[in-house]
């Protein structure tokens, strides 16, 4: 068998999180009536959205802290309208939290996929979410009797693509990088860090878009859109070793 470890991403690779998110924003979206600012929450989301996007894109590269992400991503949409405390922000944010916690929708086939795995690999989440949600997710998922490990950026101290929190992922399973294999739907996150840290991976192309170009060749990168696609992958990987 080529690998022993499946380092798997949580996030709209495992748990359905841009459905699950905004089911949960609306909620909030309702009870504090930011109706009042918008014609509609999907006006209101066309806004939240890619400004959070950004956020999480700045926070990977380090540019803002996770206090300043959970800051901003609530109080943009409504600048200029609304005048909020840092305290009134985070109470809004633990909220949103729990509502999201609440969700258990995952990606199509995640579960069946993940039990016939867990049988032949050790499964371990990598995730830049953060403590106080991901437990939750993966509790209330039914995807927990199916992880062995979960590292998270809280653990480590800083998130993907960072080549340490790959470092900190190989050794808390176990492994060399020749055993591991990542599993993501971020391409600057996931696949990056993964052939910046010399592991193979598998891109979960979630909203079938073009593969990026990449010069590293040295490392197995393949493309699925659909995840009962992953044993025949893996199968055929460990059959060119064998």
């Amino acid at each position: 068998m080529k690998y022993k470890a499946l380092l798997f991403d949580l996030d709209d690779t495992l748990w359905a999180t841009f459905d699950n998110n905004k089911a949960s924003l609306h909620r909030l979206y309702d009870e504090e009536g930011w109706g009042s600012y918008y014609a509609t929450f999907e006006d209101y989301f066309a806004v939240y959205f890619p400004h959070q996007e950004q956020l999480w894109d700045d926070y990977r590269k380090g540019y803002i802290s996770k206090e300043q992400l959970l800051l901003d991503r609530l109080r943009y949409p409504l600048r200029g309208q609304v005048s909020w405390s840092d305290q009134q922000v985070n109470m809004l944010n633990q909220r949103f939290m729990q509502y999201v916690q609440q969700q258990t929708g995952l990606i199509p086939h995640a579960l069946e996929v993940l039990a016939g795995l867990h049988r032949d690999y050790t499964i371990c989440i990598i995730s830049n979410g953060f403590e106080e949600t991901q437990y939750g997710k993966i509790n209330g998922s039914g995807l927990a009797p199916y992880i062995d490990k979960v590292i998270l950026v809280d653990h480590v101290g800083v998130p993907k693509p960072a080549p340490e929190f790959f470092d900190y992922a190989l050794k808390a399973v176990s492994c060399s990088r020749q055993e591991a294999v990542v599993i993501g739907d971020s391409w600057p996150s996931d696949i990056v860090g993964a052939l910046n840290s010399g592991i193979d991976s598998i891109w979960y192309n979630l909203w079938q878009v073009p593969m990026p170009q990449y010069d590293d060749q040295r490392h197995l990168v393949d493309e699925i859109r659909d995840l009962r696609e992953l044993p025949e992958i893996l199968a055929l990987r460990a059959s060119l070793v064998s």
